[in-house]
């Protein structure tokens, strides 16, 4: 019995062992299939980095040159801004040099309407109305040389010392 014991283990480890190759056999070609895949993924893994890295470098290239460019704008704005603030000084400082003239032609003018006034309200605190001299000017123009020489020689007469600013009636000092 005791060799039919021995053949029936040694039937039963034959069967193992080719469940066990069988078994084997599975796992190692499951190994193979999934190292395929592996190798598959890999593969695909690699196109995707490639076709990505080369979209992020057409990226940048056009938003480098985007870049670029707008730096290049404003650049020039800031130059063209530059240049036409430089010519509206320019502008103002020929237009205060032209109006300069005309400012003091003004200030002068100015200064003998002040004389004219004065010297006709003295001639209407003195008494000399318009009708007797025959003018047909306003007071406010300015005198002529003879109607001057005359409010002088008329202020000599009265002793008139002393005209106030164009604000007040001529001051008289009797």
């Amino acid at each position: 019995m005791a060799t039919n014991d021995h053949f029936c283990s040694d039937q039963a480890l034959e069967k193992e062992v080719l469940r066990l190759k069988e078994v084997l056999q599975s796992i190692t070609s499951e190994q193979l299939n999934t190292e395929a895949e592996l190798l598959d993924t890999r593969k695909k893994l690699a196109d995707l980095e490639r076709a990505f890295a080369e979209q992020v470098r057409g990226v940048d290239s056009r938003y480098r040159d985007r870049m670029d460019s707008l730096m290049q704008q404003n650049a020039d704005l800031r130059k063209h801004a530059l240049q036409t603030s430089m010519e509206f000084c320019q502008y103002r400082a020929n237009l205060q040099q032209a109006r300069a003239p005309l400012s003091t032609s003004v200030r002068e003018r100015m200064r003998a309407v002040v004389k004219a006034r004065s010297t006709a309200k003295l001639g209407v605190a003195l008494g000399l109305d318009e009708q007797e001299d025959n003018r047909t000017r306003p007071l406010s123009a300015p005198g002529t040389h003879g109607e001057r020489k005359l409010a002088k020689e008329i202020s000599k007469e009265h002793n008139v010392q002393e005209l106030r600013p164009l604000s007040c009636m001529p001051h008289f000092h009797y």
